[in-house]
């Protein structure tokens, strides 16, 4: 999910009555659906099925449908993920996590932190018990 329409693809209007939730209850409605590309210094992940949403304050990304459409697997635990080919096996991307988040990488013409936010598990994922909140509730 993105708010910058500029960062799809082909985008076309999106005809649906569908928003994203967020923490409070409310939603944010979708205006575009499109496909994009996000280069890291390892590889390039395919996005072909991204949410312009313009009301976002984060740029997002979800980490089934990353694993989904590009064969990869995600494995975290208390210290870091990583991102992994799974015909492979090679790592594509692995950091650290930072005070009970996993922020993957700064992207250069985003210029903020691109998250990785499973669809269902947004809240346990990314817990932060220092800050008492999700980073859900940053939207």
């Amino acid at each position: 999910m993105t708010s910058d329409l500029a960062q799809l693809n082909l985008a076309t209007p999106f005809s649906g009555l569908d928003t994203i939730a967020i923490v409070d209850g409310s939603g944010l409605s979708i205006s575009n659906v499109g496909s994009s590309i996000l280069d890291v210094p390892q590889c390039s992940f395919k996005l072909p099925q991204v949410l312009h949403v313009p009301k976002l304050s984060q740029h997002l990304l979800s980490v089934y449908r990353l694993c989904k459409d590009n064969n990869y697997r995600f494995i975290c635990d208390a210290f870091g993920f990583c991102i992994q080919d799974k015909l492979t096996g090679r790592v594509l991307l692995q950091g650290l996590c930072r005070d009970g988040l996993y922020p993957p990488f700064i992207h250069p013409t985003l210029s903020t932190i691109t998250v990785l936010l499973p669809l269902k598990e947004s809240i346990l994922l990314y817990w932060s018990p220092s800050k008492n909140k999700s980073l859900a509730q940053t939207f």
